[in-house]
Formats: C-alpha cells, structure tokens, sequence
C-alpha cells in the first residue's frame, strides 16, 4: 500500500476534485436558468381580464389552446355591439 507524502507538493485539481465542482456548479447554473423559464412559463399561463366579468360558459380544457377572440360569441358579440 502507498503512503501520501506531504512532501511532494500540493495537490492537484483532480485530486481536490476541482473538474467535479466546476461540472456542479455549471448543472446549478442550467437548473436556476431552467427555473426561471419555467416561472416565467408559468406566469404566461394565467389569463387575465382587463376588466371584471363573470365565466358564462366553459369551453376549453386543461391543454387545450384558446384564442383572444374565442371568448366573444354570439349573444356575447351582440352585447358589446350596443
């Protein structure tokens, strides 16, 4: 079995795994980018009315992609004529 000997020097970058932490560090950096992409997602999933209304009718679902215009139908359309 080999001893260390304190006296051949200091030590290297991979023995003080300096490659590992810089491989870390770069994943938390790509996690905390991936964060913030999702709440900035997550925050453009949220619809919000320029004005307070009441839902008369649902007619999308979880998933489903809805348009601006969609909302406005019908006797709804008639309403906002007058």
């Amino acid at each position: 079995m080999r001893r260390i000997n304190p006296d051949t020097g200091p030590a290297s970058e991979l023995a003080l795994r300096k490659p590992q932490m810089r491989e870390a560090l770069a994943e938390l950096q790509s996690a905390e980018a991936d964060l913030e992409q999702a709440l900035g997602d997550l925050d453009r999933t949220v619809i919000r009315a320029p004005y307070d209304g009441l839902v008369k009718e649902k007619i999308a679902d979880v998933g489903q992609f809805v348009a601006l215009i969609s909302w406005c139908d019908g006797a709804t359309r008639r309403q906002l004529k007058r």
